[in-house]
């Protein structure tokens, strides 16, 4: 009989599964860790089954959309990211190369805007948010489009520039929802300290002097809203391929290498 190595030990599943939980947890899901958390124990306790293995599947997949889709455009933007996914059939590698990229700004960005929320001091709030904003552009949000770009073309690696992705996706009709949050003015402004907060009218004018394009003008508000739309495209890419790649190759694994009874 062969000795399982370390790949083939309930508790390497089980800490892969609680990995995914953190994950999880810096976007703010609630139910998720939980599920993944009690898995991980019957893994570990060897009381797990395929169906149990495929309830706890689908009970993930009900809470990720649950609770993530409050509002309609959270729906579109996690439903648009899960096309590209599904299609272009994301590598092992690959997912955790773009998680291990993005989830460390993720986490910079979530607790820029903890802080941020804390501030009495509205243009101080603003501030944080344009940095905030600057993170999820250079950290997040380019290598996420590349990736779906890639993916969604069924390329390895893409290094197109995001107004050539935006041309793209637009003439396929595909991550419409992804789109808006780029706006090449205000990550210049921000980039180049060329913004200026008018705390009377509660208003941010972007100017990026590099280029011809005209001043953008946000008011605080709008500036919110971007900001939390910009991050959740980066939270939804990271569930969904912890739910559509990860979680599936775990589950596999437990399944064929313990002989799980049906």
């Amino acid at each position: 009989m062969t000795t399982p190595t370390d790949l083939q030990t309930p508790h390497y599943y089980a800490e892969r599964l609680r990995e995914y939980a953190e994950i999880f947890k810096l976007g703010n899901f609630h139910n998720p860790p939980t599920i993944f958390g009690q898995i991980a124990e019957k893994i570990e306790s060897r009381q797990v089954t395929r169906q149990s293995l495929n309830d706890a599947y689908k009970r993930l997949v009900d809470a990720v959309w649950q609770e993530f889709c409050e509002e309609s455009w959270q729906s579109d933007i996690l439903n648009d990211v899960d096309k590209i996914i599904k299609k272009g059939s994301a590598k092992i590698k690959d997912a955790l190369q773009i998680l291990n990229d993005t989830t460390e700004p993720q986490t910079t960005c979530n607790q820029i805007v903890h802080l941020a929320t804390a501030q009495s001091d509205r243009p101080r709030r603003m501030h944080l948010l344009c940095y905030a904003y600057l993170i999820l552009m250079e950290g997040v949000y380019d290598g996420v489009m590349r990736f779906l770009y890639a993916h969604h073309l069924g390329l390895g690696m893409a290094n197109t520039e995001l107004k050539d992705i935006k041309t793209r996706f637009t003439k396929d009709a595909a991550g419409l929802s992804l789109l808006s949050v780029w706006n090449a003015t205000v990550r210049n402004a921000i980039g180049h300290a060329t913004y200026y907060l008018d705390a009377q009218t509660e208003t941010i004018r972007f100017e990026d002097h590099r280029s011809h394009n005209p001043p953008v003008t946000l008011s605080f508000d709008e500036l919110r809203v971007l900001v939390v739309e910009t991050s959740s495209i980066g939270t939804a890419l990271a569930v969904l391929l912890i739910l559509r790649v990860l979680v599936p190759l775990n589950f596999g694994e437990v399944s064929q290498v313990f002989s799980l009874p049906d």
